[in-house]
């Protein structure tokens, strides 16, 4: 499970293709428990934990963490949306946010 934003589900439904956001996931990922880019929230059912590794995942530089009953882990990159104005300032607050997941996904060795 992946968050996104709303605008961004609506593109894909329409099938536009103007947004420049890497996809968070592809098939060819999903059928190996991976993900192609981080997202602000992100929920890593057991199977994808024992790929990636608990300790990694709860290493990720993101701002909450939660270890779930059933093994899963909770990553959400930041929570401060209530301080945005904005939808600009949300984006902002995303990107800045979610920087230091994509690098840490790219330098990943699987």
């Amino acid at each position: 499970m992946y968050g996104i934003h709303n605008w961004r589900v609506e593109g894909w439904q329409e099938g536009r293709s103007e947004y420049k956001i890497p996809d968070p996931v592809s098939d060819e990922a999903l059928a190996n428990n991976r993900i192609d880019h981080p997202t602000w929230l992100m929920l890593f059912p057991p199977e994808m934990v024992e790929g990636y590794g608990r300790e990694w995942l709860l290493d990720l530089p993101a701002e909450h963490m939660e270890e779930l009953d059933d093994g899963a882990i909770m990553v959400v990159a930041t929570r401060a949306f209530p301080e945005c104005e904005t939808d600009m300032e949300t984006v902002k607050l995303i990107d800045d946010a979610v920087t230091p997941l994509e690098e840490s996904f790219q330098t990943r060795d699987l």
